[in-house]
């Protein structure tokens, strides 16, 4: 009695002509490797083409952001983009302890506060602690200060629009609490 298989390719997908036959046929779709360029530093960010950039932030040139109005200890490392000229996305680090004066920006600007506690001062002086993970979205023209907590600080920053800031009197902190949030599980 001949003996019939559940499954009626089993010995083909077994024998070595299945092997060769799928080797020779994914052969003709493998295709070719783009050349990777770069070292993944936001100097020479590691690129598959022209659209794509990956930064690794351990290999970030940083550049102080002291001025008249910032003090020191503030720092900026660029990963695209050109603050004078063109849209730019940055990553911003602040000591422990530091506070980042009041100021306001003609264009929008997006945070994601990637590291480290902080407090977000609003225009009227409100005041909220955070941590990070956050992100922060603010209109145009929004005074607003940063406070880093007790351990250094670092986060994402991008503007829409060509880089231009205005700094103002820092207000009375008023400390609000975040409201609660109740988490329904159904």
């Amino acid at each position: 009695m001949k003996k019939v298989s559940r499954y009626p390719y089993s010995n083909f997908l077994s024998s070595s002509k299945f092997l060769v036959a799928f080797l020779s046929g994914s052969l003709f779709c493998i295709q070719p490797v783009q050349a990777v360029t770069g070292d993944a530093s936001d100097k020479n960010p590691l690129a598959f083409d022209a659209e794509q950039r990956l930064i690794d932030f351990s290999r970030l040139t940083w550049k102080s952001m002291k001025s008249d109005e910032i003090p020191e200890g503030a720092e900026i490392a660029i990963l695209r983009g050109d603050f004078k000229t063109e849209p730019t996305e940055a990553v911003v680090r602040l000591p422990a302890n530091y506070t980042f004066p009041t100021h306001s920006h003609p264009i929008t600007e997006t945070y994601v506060w990637i590291q480290g506690d902080f407090s977000y001062v609003s225009a009227d002086g409100k005041t909220v602690d955070m941590k990070a993970p956050t992100f922060i979205s603010l209109p145009e023209n929004v005074p607003h200060t940063l406070i880093c907590k007790d351990q250094p600080c670092m986060f994402y920053v991008r503007y829409e629009k060509p880089f231009e800031v205005k700094f103002h009197p820092m207000p009375k902190v008023e400390r609000i609490s975040l409201p609660e949030i109740h988490i329904h599980n159904h």
